[in-house]
C-alpha cells in the first residue's frame, strides 16, 4: 500500500504509544493534552476481552505491509520509508489516540480504522484485496499495542463497530461496546429499584447494545446509570435520535437528558441536576431542588445542534464544584464553581423516542 492513510503512518514509538487496551491509563499533560511518547510500549486504555485479531493473521499482516507499504509508511524509525508524504517520520505524525475532532477521538473503533484503510493504497485502491488490507490492519493493530485473541478479524462492519478502540488521553470507556456492564436501570415512575420500591430493573427489551450503539426503544421512562461516582471529570458522548422529521427542527418532539447528579437512585430523584435532551432546550443544566446558578445561551444552541437525526457530541466538564455542558464543541451551558458539594452517580433519563448512545467515555480529574 503505498499510500496508507495518515494517522497510520507512524514511528515504531508513536505505533505503540497509540490506541489499545492493556492495564493503566495514558499519560496527559496539565492542560489535558497528549504527553510525549514514551520509549517502549505506552499505556493503554480500552475495554477487557478477547483481541480482535490472531497471531497468525497480523502476521500475515507484517509481510503485507512490508511488500505492499513501506514505500511510503515505517513503523521503525530507523529505518524510514524510501518515499514519504510527510517529511522526517520521526516527528509530526499523530499515534491514533492524538487524532482528534472537537476534543474526541476520531477512531474510537475498529470500524473507523477499517473504513480508512479503503481509501488505500493510494496509486491504486484495488491493487490490494480487502483481505489483505484487513490482514494489515492487525498488524498495525498488534504494533499498537492491542492483544490477539481467538478469532481472526471478518469484514463485518456491524461487529466492528462494537468493537472499541483507546477512549483516548486520560479517557477510559464507560460503555463498552458490547454490553451494559458497569450500569444500572430503572424503570417505573417515581419509583425505587426492586425489591425496595416498584421499579423494574431489567434493562431488556428497553436497552439493548447493537452495533456498539446503547439503544433505547423509547416505550418506556427509563432511567440509566453508572454504578460508579464522580465529582471532577470530562464526560464525552454521541447521541442521536430515530425518529422520522420532516417538519421545523424547532418543533422535534423528543425527549432525554444527561444525569449529572442524582441524590438518589429513583425515576425521578428526589434531587437532581439534568443537562436537558428536549430539543428546544438542548444542552440547557436543569437542577430542580439544588437551584444551581446557571447561565444558558439559546443562540449558540441552535447554531451547535445538527439535523434532528444526526448524531451530536456531547461534552460535560465539572470542576471545582461547577459544569460547563458543550454541544459539538461550543458552549451552550454553564454551572457556577462551587455549587455541587458532593460526588455523583451519572446516567441518562430516557423517554418518548428511540435514542441511540455511543462512545460514552470519562477523564477522572479527582
Amino acid at each position: 500500500m503505498h499510500a496508507l492513510p495518515r494517522i497510520l503512518t507512524m514511528t515504531a514509538a508513536a505505533v505503540l504509544a497509540a490506541g489499545g487496551w492493556m492495564l493503566a491509563q495514558p499519560q496527559t499533560s496539565a492542560s489535558g493534552t497528549p504527553a510525549a511518547a514514551a520509549a517502549g510500549p505506552a499505556k493503554v486504555s480500552a475495554p477487557p476481552g478477547p483481541g480482535y485479531y490472531t497471531e497468525a493473521q497480523a502476521a500475515r499482516g507484517k509481510v503485507k505491509f512490508e511488500k505492499e507499504c513501506s514505500d511510503c509508511h515505517s513503523v521503525d524509525p530507523k529505518k524510514p520509508p524510501r518515499v514519504s508524504y510527510g517529511g522526517n517520520l520521526s516527528s509530526g505524525f499523530r499515534s491514533l489516540k492524538e487524532a482528534r475532532y472537537n476534543n474526541h477521538s476520531r477512531y474510537p473503533s475498529v470500524y473507523y480504522y477499517w473504513r480508512r484503510m479503503e481509501s488505500e493504497p493510494g496509486d491504486n485502491i484495488d491493487r490490494v484485496s480487502p483481505k489483505d488490507k484487513l490482514d494489515v490492519l492487525t498488524y498495525l493493530l498488534k504494533e499498537n499495542g492491542f492483544p490477539p485473541g481467538p478469532k481472526e478479524l471478518v469484514i463485518d462492519e456491524n461487529a466492528m463497530k462494537g468493537m472499541y478502540l483507546d477512549a483516548g488521553p486520560g479517557f477510559e470507556w464507560l460503555f463498552n461496546g458490547r454490553d451494559l456492564s458497569g450500569w444500572g436501570f430503572l424503570a417505573g415512575h417515581n419509583c425505587e429499584p426492586k425489591p425496595q420500591g416498584c421499579g423494574e430493573t431489567n434493562p431488556y427489551p428497553e436497552v439493548t447494545v447493537k452495533n456498539g450503539e446503547m439503544l433505547v426503544a423509547g416505550k418506556h421512562h427509563t432511567l440509566a446509570y453508572t454504578e460508579r461516582k464522580f465529582k471532577n471529570y470530562t464526560l464525552q458522548l454521541e447521541q442521536r435520535f430515530n425518529k422520522r422529521w420532516d417538519d421545523n427542527p424547532d418543533l422535534f418532539p423528543v425527549n432525554a437528558g444527561v444525569m449529572v447528579f442524582m441524590s438518589n437512585i429513583r425515576h425521578w430523584p428526589d434531587k437532581y441536576a439534568l443537562v436537558d435532551g428536549r430539543w428546544y432546550d438542548f444542552m440547557h443544566i436543569q437542577s430542580p431542588g439544588l437551584n444551581w446558578k446557571n447561565t444558558y445561551d439559546d443562540d449558540v444552541r441552535r447554531r451547535a445542534l445538527r439535523g434532528p437525526n444526526e448524531w451530536q457530541d456531547i461534552e460535560i466538564v465539572a470542576k471545582n464544584g461547577g459544569l460547563k455542558a458543550y454541544l459539538n464543541g461550543l458552549l451552550i451551558s454553564t454551572v457556577e464553581e462551587g455549587q455541587i458539594t458532593e460526588p455523583s452517580r451519572l446516567g441518562f433519563q430516557l423517554q418518548v423516542v428511540e435514542t441511540h448512545i455511543r462512545h460514552i467515555r470519562i477523564k477522572v480529574d479527582d
